[in-house]
């Protein structure tokens, strides 16, 4: 893929392409899609549900304006070879993680230090995100299975204490919700350090579970959880 508006991250050899950019033309799109898809399926075959997302997301906006979607395609020598989408909840001050993926033979030859070259780079795409509205953003989180918890502790995230879900389906999940076990953690940004860590954990799990999966405050696993992250204590 060639005249494409990409851009890269100082310490990471990869390209990085928005397939949201309104600049890309129409055959563009159809080979960022098809390259995406090929990609997310190679290593979130059990989240099918998100090449739908995309597709929808791509025709029709996403149907928060206060949302930024970022469907970043990472190319290697021009082919698709790993996906990052990530969502800025203007509204909340909160950026979400959803997958971060890197084939492994290209993975292997990175440099030490690139998940934290990437991360500091979304980071700082989620505060222009924030600052263009006049926001400041406060955290980010993730969902991550447990034994990716230590990777991304090292990122300056902290490992939530309190049992968390994500629905089955994500955003299109069934009635009654199914929840699958995952771990919470959270990274606070400098400008939010001075407040209490449940306000920034709150309003992260908030960002997840009320506005990107739309589930009800009164379902019963979505107000456990919720009453959890208020009631945190976590030592800093």
């Amino acid at each position: 893929m060639t005249n494409l508006p990409t851009f890269t991250v100082s310490g990471v050899p990869l390209t990085l392409l928005d397939v949201g950019d309104p600049r890309l033309t129409g055959p563009q799109i159809g080979i960022a899609l098809s390259g995406l898809e090929q990609v997310h399926m190679r290593h979130f075959s059990d989240y099918p549900h998100m090449i739908e997302e995309i597709g929808r997301w791509r025709e029709d906006g996403w149907p928060d304006p206060d949302v930024v979607v970022h469907n970043w395609l990472a190319l290697h020598d021009g082919g698709p070879v790993g996906e990052f989408l990530v969502h800025t909840n203007t509204r909340r001050g909160i950026i979400l993680f959803h997958f971060f993926a890197v084939d492994l033979e290209i993975r292997r030859a990175f440099p030490r230090g690139w998940l934290s070259h990437l991360t500091n780079a979304f980071l700082a795409r989620g505060q222009a995100d924030c600052a263009a509205v006049g926001r400041h953003l406060l955290g980010c989180m993730c969902e991550v299975p447990d034994d990716h918890v230590r990777k991304w502790t090292r990122q300056g995230f902290r490992h939530l204490p309190m049992e968390y879900g994500e629905p089955a389906g994500g955003r299109y999940h069934a009635t009654p919700v199914e929840y699958i076990h995952q771990a919470a953690v959270v990274r606070t940004m400098p400008r939010a350090s001075a407040l209490p860590p449940a306000v920034v954990s709150g309003q992260a799990v908030r960002a997840f579970l009320l506005d990107y999966y739309g589930l009800p405050t009164d379902e019963p696993q979505v107000r456990r959880m919720l009453e959890e992250v208020d009631g945190e204590a976590i030592a800093s």
